[in-house]
């Protein structure tokens, strides 16, 4: 695309890069927040924070994006899966912003990393027992305890 839409994209990513400010600091390093511009797709990040996250390879991502709609209100697309160069797969969602005539010009992007969680119920998983150990340590305690009941109750009478 031409820079007819440079104003455009300039209105659109100043009150947007402002608010990437105000989330940098409450950002946990697994979550990532990108500005592109997609009116420049072979260069078009405009801010990135926690960049590690997805990596620095180059954006291809936007193929289906950069075609024109009927409608120019911004259009979220949720929970879906990106994949990095390096096989990583992050948990994403992003708005695209679209000109006057339905060019889409910005895509705000949030990606999440969902490694440490994983590594997190992982970790829990190896210190807890089975469901079917546990299982019977249920059966095996409330076993013993009606065992203990009815000999006190022998004892009893």
């Amino acid at each position: 695309m031409t820079s007819e839409y440079t104003q455009q994209v300039a209105q659109i990513a100043g009150p947007l890069e402002a608010a990437m400010d105000a989330m940098a600091g409450t950002l946990s390093a697994n979550q990532e927040v990108v500005l592109h511009n997609l009116t420049t797709p072979e260069h078009s990040i405009i801010k990135i924070i926690n960049g590690h996250v997805s990596g620095p390879e180059k954006d291809t991502g936007f193929a289906l994006l950069l075609q024109k709609t009927n409608n120019n209100k911004p259009r979220t697309i949720s929970d879906y899966k990106t994949v990095t160069a390096s096989g990583k797969t992050l948990n994403s969602a992003s708005t695209i912003y679209y000109s006057e005539e339905g060019y889409p010009l910005i895509a705000f992007c949030i990606n999440v990393d969902p490694s440490p969680f994983e590594q997190i119920r992982k970790s829990l998983d190896a210190l807890l027992p089975s469901p079917a150990e546990a299982a019977e340590a249920v059966d095996l305690n409330l076993g013993g305890l009606i065992d203990q009941s009815i000999q006190e109750i022998i004892d009893k009478y």
